[in-house]
């Protein structure tokens, strides 16, 4: 059950990993304050999303199974937890002072 467990919470790092890494629209030379709003407020729609997601059981159990067998993917999946509140606080930042 834990490799299987292992399994899925890569899958979850890789895929947040990815999305952490997406970088602002409004970087761009040709970007306008229309769609760097827009950006900021998809970003924090998503990452609500996500944290809600993580909040349900089936993910603490997850999280926690893997965490009393002590398994070295717990340190990642702690980091990448991490990053994806900060995303989502910075996201809300942005969109409250847009």
């Amino acid at each position: 059950m834990v490799m299987h467990y292992e399994a899925v919470v890569d899958s979850w790092c890789t895929n947040l990993e990815r999305l952490l890494m997406d970088k602002p629209k409004g970087e761009t030379d040709d970007a306008d304050p229309n769609s760097e709003f827009e950006y900021w407020r998809q970003r924090m729609s998503y990452f609500n999303s996500v944290a809600e997601q993580l909040k349900k059981k089936q993910a603490k159990n997850i999280i926690g199974v893997l965490t009393t067998a002590m398994a070295k993917l717990i340190k990642k999946w702690k980091l990448i937890d991490q990053s994806v509140t900060d995303a989502l606080n910075e996201a809300k930042d942005n969109n409250k002072y847009l």
